[in-house]
């Protein structure tokens, strides 16, 4: 699409670019302005562009002309060839053709050493929507139901396209609705698909439903679909059932599903055996009932069952296939009969006969559920005379037995919990036809893969009824026979060990136990029928351990192990022809087991909660005698036997009256002010200071706690005494009467270690008393005289705050 440039733009181009400069320009909107023919563009089609120098005063020079501006397509420089200068001021650039979805376009004017001005904008480029089709729409039938409708949006627009699904209510029929009716709208977010909740859903009723997609190059609509919500409902896959075997009959189960759903429905089931791959049969129940029975299935016999649901009637939907459920038929007797081998031990001269029986398990299909052991017994028909001896029972495939010698016969039989399987018979006087087992044909051997061997032999020139291939894998841990049959027309036999072993994982490992698992080998891997699986495990000292699993369940819990120890286990897969070892697992016991943790961690929780309840009673029964060690109570001062006392009553009206007190004088402890104040106080000319009548008081005795408690020896007289008001920790004597019998009494202040008054050198207050006053020099000179006398009003108004004061003021007006 670009063209090279000619070579007087390349020079000057080349002379910007080794010339200083700063850059482009942050405001360049402001000089030059982009406008295109379209944006979006259509992808592939031709494009239009126009810039315009707005202001000139943004450009060096003095001639700002359109011949300067040049173009840029994603940095890349347009060929000159493709402007046109269409005015003075403005320049067009044609692309004739736009094929990016995204690009930069860009015009720009070279300032110098000043930079680049440069303005610049994105183009999209897209297609027009293409017409949805596929419109399928699915109502959801759960808890929450839904309608979602989805389609196929089409090529890809690359630009911003929205997809509507519109719904319009029907008139009875399809395609029938007002004109004027308003279309329900869903706007897609994922432009394939959007979902109507249920409040929005109409049902039982006919809607026409189409998809709008639109985007700014154009429109398009899906074919209008005509449908009742009820028609198109998927059900909820069936879930939680309950499968167990019929006790009446081994070849059936007794399906019971949990049904959530209200409406009429119809199920199919499929079944199959848990070792097929196919799905053997689908049943259809037209209507679903609590309880099913499958039947003519096999007994003892392990099966995978799911199953679908759809509504009854026009519904075309099935809901999705459940869970795959597993369920066992009831187990009956084993049908089949052992083949069984043996092999003499010990000398002909022996007084018995001590042989050694083999036998290979029975066909899965023969077994009708697991078999739980064999047993060997001499005689096969028990009766009064000749009672059924049990020579052996064991789980495993062979079994060493000693019988008298003579005639009689061994029975094999597996067995089951519902019964035994019919006997595998040895008559005991052929096994001495040692004729026989001494011809020994011509044996010949060849490799044909890593896992198998050929043997060929000649025919024997007696007729016989088969021939018996044994063998033995040689390994380090045993080296147990193995053994196959062989029909008497055959020459050769091919012995293939399993070309793979099992893939082992530990399942769950405890402190002294480990759960292994494995994999089923798959069945063109086998190389026959597998037989049995053999797990060995060893620590590092060395010795090897190993259980053989004849049942096919492909799990086992290792037993007695020691914690913390490393582990090597190896599971081997046996066939007829031999076994495969499994990849060694390498596990690790564990120090404790989880149970123990858990169990710990409870006590502890126990315990914690039982210290947290023991503290929270101590904290309620200490809570009271705490709080009054630590926030003594404070008595409430007006409950003093001191606020009933008026000392205004000289002693002789108190015996004058009936049951009147027998205190005759008083004396009282103030609280003394603070030395500054007492100091400015001294300075002022009180009459009361100036009254022969003192009262000279001695205060050279103080008290324990710190205030001077001050006595006057004037019989008859009452007296003022001004002390500290400091507070302190101790009860201080706040008040002393005297009586004429019995000792006196004392008032005592509070022992709160609060501050009496509000602040220690307060400014004195209305109903502070103004003549409080203290000798600044020590305390031996602490007397004061204070006369009583000349009490003006203003000044009796202020006494009146203080009662007690009061009365003594009024008793000495009275003397």
């Amino acid at each position: 699409m670009w063209k090279s440039v000619d070579s007087t733009y390349l020079l000057g181009f080349l002379f910007y670019l080794l010339i200083p400069h700063t850059g482009v320009l942050s405001d360049a909107h402001e000089c030059l302005r982009i406008s295109l023919n379209a944006n979006p563009v259509h992808l592939g089609s031709s494009l239009v562009a126009t810039c315009k120098i707005i202001n000139t005063s943004c450009l060096m020079g003095s001639i700002a002309h359109a011949s300067e501006i040049l173009w840029q397509h994603d940095n890349v420089y347009i060929d000159k060839t493709q402007y046109t200068i269409v005015e003075k001021t403005m320049s067009q650039v044609n692309i004739s053709a736009f094929n990016q979805t995204v690009g930069n376009l860009s015009c720009q004017i070279p300032q110098g050493s000043e930079g680049i001005l440069q303005n610049d904008v994105q183009i999209q480029a897209g297609f027009p929507p293409e017409k949805p089709t596929n419109l399928t729409c699915v109502t959801s039938w759960k808890e929450k139901i839904s309608m979602t409708c989805s389609w196929d949006p089409g090529r890809d627009s690359y630009i911003r396209t929205t997809y509507t699904l519109r719904r319009i209510k029907n008139l009875g029929k399809c395609h029938n609705h007002e004109m004027d009716a308003k279309w329900n709208d869903c706007l897609s977010q994922d432009s394939h698909s959007c979902t109507v909740p249920r409040d929005k859903l109409r049902l039982f009723s006919t809607d026409d439903i189409f998809v709008l997609a639109k985007n700014e190059l154009g429109s398009q609509v899906s074919d209008v679909l005509c449908l009742d919500a009820m028609d198109v409902v998927k059900l909820e896959q069936p879930v939680d059932p309950i499968i167990q075997g019929d006790p009446r009959s081994s070849n059936c189960l007794i399906l019971r599903w949990r049904i959530r759903i209200k409406p009429h429905i119809q199920c199919q089931l499929q079944y199959r055996e848990h070792s097929e791959s196919a799905w053997r049969q689908i049943l259809a129940f037209k209507e679903l009932q609590k309880e099913e029975r499958l039947c003519q299935l096999s007994p003892g016999t392990e099966y995978l069952i799911r199953m679908r649901c759809k509504l009854s009637g026009t519904t075309q939907y099935w809901s999705d296939w459940s869970t795959e459920y597993s369920g066992r038929t009831a187990e009956s007797p084993p049908v089949g009969t052992p083949d069984v081998w043996w092999h003499f031990e010990g000398s002909a001269q022996d007084e018995k006969m001590h042989i050694r029986i083999f036998w290979k398990e029975l066909k899965e299909s023969e077994m009708n559920g697991r078999i739980q052991g064999y047993r060997v017994t001499y005689g096969c028909e028990p009766d009064a005379n000749h009672p059924e001896v049990t020579l052996c029972n064991t789980t495993s495939l062979s079994c060493r037995i000693s019988t008298p010698k003579g005639d009689g016969n061994i029975c094999v039989r597996a067995y089951n919990t519902a019964g035994h399987s019919p006997a595998a018979l040895l008559a005991l006087p052929t096994l001495y036809q040692t004729d026989i087992a001494a011809l020994h044909p011509h044996v010949n051997i060849i490799p044909i893969t890593e896992h198998s061997l050929q043997i060929n032999w000649t025919l024997l020139s007696i007729p016989v009824l088969g021939y018996i291939v044994e063998w033995c894998k040689m390994s380090e841990y045993s080296c147990e026979i193995n053994w196959k049959k062989v029909s008497a027309d055959s020459t050769s036999s091919v012995l293939q060990a399993p070309l793979t072993g099992p893939k082992v994982t530990a399942s769950r490992i405890w402190k002294s136990k480990a759960e292994v698992i494995w994999e089923e080998i798959p069945i063109n891997k086998r190389q026959g029928f597998i037989r049995n699986y053999t797990i060995f495990y060893s620590d590092k000292t060395g010795l090897v351990q190993h259980i053989v699993r004849n049942e096919l369940e492909k799990r086992y819990v290792l037993t007695g192990l020691r914690a913390a120890t490393d582990y090597e286990v190896t599971v081997m897969a046996t066939t007829d022809a031999g076994g495969t070892n499994s990849s060694v697992l390498n596990l690790t016991t564990k120090k404790s087991d989880d149970e123990n943790i858990v169990i710990i961690i409870a006590w502890l929780f126990l315990i914690l909660l039982l210290l947290m309840s023991v503290l929270l009673l101590m904290y309620f029964l200490y809570k009271k005698m705490s709080t009054g060690q630590l926030w003594p109570k404070i008595p409430n001062p007006a409950n003093s036997a001191l606020a009933s006392w008026s000392p205004g009553r000289q002693s002789q009206d108190w015996n004058s009256l009936e049951g009147a007190p027998d205190h005759v004088v008083s004396s009282v402890t103030l609280l003394q002010r603070d030395e500054r104040q007492n100091t400015a106080f001294g300075a002022k000319s009180n009459p009361l200071l100036d009254d022969e009548n003192v009262l000279n008081v001695d205060v050279n005795i103080k008290s324990t706690s710190g205030v001077a408690t001050l006595h006057c020896c004037s019989e008859g007289h009452n007296y003022v005494v001004y002390m500290s008001y400091h507070n302190h920790s101790e009860e201080a004597q706040y008040a002393t009467v005297l009586h004429s019998k019995g000792p006196p009494t004392l008032f005592l202040r509070s022992d709160s270690t609060q501050p009496l008054l509000h602040e220690l050198t307060p400014s004195p207050k209305l109903y502070e008393n103004p003549w409080f006053t203290t000798s600044a020099t020590n305390d031996s000179e602490s007397s004061q005289d204070i006369s009583l006398s000349g009490v003006t009003v203003e000044e009796e108004e202020i006494w009146k705050t203080f009662p007690l004061l009061w009365g003594l003021v009024s008793e000495h007006k009275a003397d």
